[in-house]
């Protein structure tokens, strides 16, 4: 009976001491506070076992109990088998939401609750000042206000855009902000709202400075459909177009401006090819597309130059040339199917039957009091060419030439005369044409002055023919074409005559005029013979 006794009173000083240990976490080791609570379980444990000895049973217990609380109180091993739970790590919404500074930050209140299962294995929550998106791919991104809208009304991240992959970062001249995202990038200002930029439009908005650059802002969403697969978008101050040929390229200014006057994208120019380029003469900028280029300076407005055209004035030395910039559009519908192009210096002519030729100055003058392209010299078939005898210049068309040189000013010549004079050796032999040629001579003949009074004459029975003016003296005593001799009908010829001499003579259709002479600056009086 004693060892059961004893049995009973170790199983409740047991109990006694494991009530401190449980208290423990609570920081309340007193000796009081675990023994007064204690005794309950004791003693009805021991009340079911040996009812009859229960007095004997919290007397035993007391000494124990009280001598053994001091273990308990210095934490000793055996009274720490459970350990503290450790915190659950916070979700990195939560993280980034307390860098913001969680409630008292512009994110306010949450106002959901955290939401997983996106598209992306991706979570979002909701606050009063905006919302924060996850995925493992692009972090935890804040976005709020017209961005967050924007980004909203093209699908949040099921949209072309996807998730955020930085936080909204305002800062930006005129007061903007913007956002990237997996898809593109939105812009915000308070003049132009909130627009999506993306793809080669944005790179190449990016490579010219984005909002700083002369572009600004995007102040339209990207438009695509037109020609050849394309698509453009609108800045501030001008736009971006993009298509698979032509890649994207910006236009602007007074370059848009008259590109759009030629029908856009669907014109004859095309899709822009390269960008602007400025810095040339006269602070000029010019701009390449498919089908041609367009040039600006501040005292013209810009014009387009393409073609055969384009080629003629690129060999010239385009605006650096004497041709300098154009300063109209190319004019097609003229004879022959023909088109031209005027320019600050000059126009350049265009036919199927001549190519494209340059002509200006004095020469281009006198060729418009002829007719243009609708008179009798038709279109220009060579360039102006220069460094003749005196400083001259010549200019061919398709029906004659016109020489220029600064005593005699710029005469046409052309058909059987000028052919005669080309025999003669041109302006070196026979020198410049003094007058245009005359028509509506006696028996439908012509005539044309030269340098130093010599005359071509031509007449249909008799062509044409050189007369030098010791012969016209002569002739022109007996009334020139209209009287006695009429008209040449041989060129003028010299030979050796007796005793050192020289014999000049013509024929002419009523007879002869010779001279017998030793002296060419003094050839005597002429002899005639009639026939």
């Amino acid at each position: 009976m004693k060892s059961r006794l004893s049995f009973v009173a170790l199983v409740v000083t047991l109990l006694s001491l494991a009530s401190p240990a449980y208290a423990a976490p609570t920081g309340a080791p007193a000796a009081s506070t675990p023994t007064a609570s204690t005794p309950t379980p004791s003693v009805s444990r021991t009340a079911t076992r040996t009812p009859s000895r229960a007095s004997t049973a919290p007397t035993r217990s007391a000494t124990p109990a009280t001598v053994r609380e001091t273990p308990a109180a210095t934490a000793e091993p055996s009274a720490t088998p459970t350990p503290t739970p450790s915190p659950v790590p916070a979700h990195p919404i939560d993280a980034r939401y307390a860098e913001l500074g969680g409630p008292t930050g512009f994110l306010g209140q949450p106002v959901s609750e955290l939401s997983c299962g996106l598209p992306g294995s991706g979570c979002m929550r909701h606050y009063a000042g905006g919302s924060i998106y996850w995925t493992q791919a692009t972090g935890a991104q804040f976005i709020r206000g017209a961005i967050f809208q924007r980004w909203g009304g093209k699908g949040w991240e099921t949209g072309f855009l996807g998730y955020p992959t930085s936080s909204e970062a305002c800062g930006l001249i005129e007061g903007g902000c913007y956002q990237f995202f997996q898809g593109g990038a939105i812009y915000w200002s308070p003049t132009t709202g909130a627009t999506i930029v993306r793809g080669a439009i944005f790179q190449r908005w990016a490579q010219h400075g984005l909002e700083r650059s002369f572009l600004g802002y995007p102040t339209g969403e990207e438009v695509c459909g037109l020609r050849d697969g394309g698509c453009f978008q609108a800045f501030q101050r001008g736009s971006i177009y993009w298509s698979p040929p032509s890649g994207a390229q910006a236009v602007a200014g007074e370059i848009m401006n008259h590109w759009g006057r030629n029908g856009w994208e669907g014109g004859f120019l095309g899709y822009p090819t390269t960008a602007e380029v400025c810095g040339l003469r006269d602070r000029g900028c010019y701009q390449g597309f498919q089908g041609g280029s367009m040039y600006w300076t501040p005292n013209f407005v810009a014009h387009a130059v393409r073609g055969m055209i384009l080629d003629s004035w690129h060999r010239m030395g385009r605006e650096n040339s004497s041709l300098g910039y154009p300063s109209g559009d190319e004019r097609c519908g003229l004879v022959g199917g023909g088109c031209f192009q005027a320019f600050q210096g000059g126009s350049i002519y265009w036919s199927p039957a001549t190519g494209s030729q340059p002509v200006k100055g004095e020469i281009m003058n006198h060729w418009g009091r002829n007719g243009w392209e609708g008179g009798h010299l038709g279109y220009p078939t060579t360039g102006e060419f220069c460094g003749l005898r005196g400083g001259g210049c010549g200019q061919h068309f398709q029906n004659g030439s016109i020489y220029w040189q600064a005593r005699f000013g710029a005469h046409f010549v052309k058909g059987a005369i000028r052919d005669e004079w080309s025999r003669q050796g041109w302006e070196q032999a026979f020198g410049y044409p003094l007058t245009d040629e005359i028509c509506g001579l006696v028996r439908g003949g012509c005539r044309q002055m030269f340098e130093g009074d010599d005359a071509i004459y031509w007449a249909p029975a008799v062509g044409a023919n050189a007369v030098p003016r010791e012969m016209m003296a002569a002739w022109g005593r007996y009334g020139w074409e209209t009287g006695r001799l009429g008209y040449p009908t041989s060129r003028a010829w010299v030979q050796d005559a007796p005793n050192g001499a020289n014999r000049a003579w013509q024929d002419f259709q009523g007879g002869t005029i010779s001279f017998v002479f030793h002296d060419w600056n003094n050839m005597g009086e002429p002899s005639f013979t009639w026939r």
